[in-house]
């Protein structure tokens, strides 16, 4: 696995980069909305999305990128690289929920939700900041949870834009959006 991801460090770094955007793209929509819920609610789903195609996005190009060498047997097919690349930029998410968790379980048994809890959760808010309108929605004694989730979102998109990007297959194309540039259709009549 280190040897993998030391191949693909530029694809993990990318990913971090994009979620840090996100984040800051996440937290001024949710300031933007102020304490109105269901506003909170859409414009957290939105920067959802966003992300979620973002990631999508960059790992299609990658997929596309890797086409010639498979073909070439430069590099071995990896059908779930795109995946792979995902967990890789999303450990330290996983690292925050885990300490989210233990904290959770000892500040349970006292009122106080400072410490491991609150320190993780911070940072975790803040790293994962275009969730932050979906999680104020959440019940406050099951929102620790959503923090071991929202990778896995994240996951899917990369394994799918990756898997699809190597089969030069567009996800636009069977939603009925053709995003092709081919000239040859156009009118030519100049």
């Amino acid at each position: 696995m280190l040897n993998f991801i030391k191949e693909n460090s530029n694809f993990v770094v990318k990913m971090m980069i994009n979620q840090f955007g996100l984040t800051v793209f996440g937290f001024m929509l949710a300031m933007a909305v102020g304490e109105n819920n269901t506003l909170q609610l859409l414009t957290g789903l939105f920067a959802f999305g966003f992300y979620m195609f973002l990631l999508y996005s960059m790992t299609w190009t990658i997929g596309v990128k890797d086409i010639d060498r498979i073909a070439n047997k430069r590099i071995p097919y990896i059908p779930l690289k795109g995946a792979y690349i995902s967990v890789a930029a999303n450990l330290i998410n996983f690292i925050f929920a885990v300490g989210i968790l233990i904290g959770f379980i000892i500040t349970s048994a006292s009122p106080s939700k400072s410490g491991l809890y609150g320190i993780s959760l911070v940072i975790a808010r803040f790293t994962q900041a275009m969730y932050l309108g979906i999680n104020v929605n959440l019940p406050e004694n099951i929102r620790f949870a959503m923090y071991f989730i929202t990778p896995f979102p994240a996951i899917i998109a990369c394994g799918l834009g990756y898997y699809l990007g190597v089969k030069e297959k567009r996800l636009l194309k069977y939603l009925g959006i053709d995003t092709s540039k081919n000239i040859n259709k156009k009118n030519n009549n100049f």
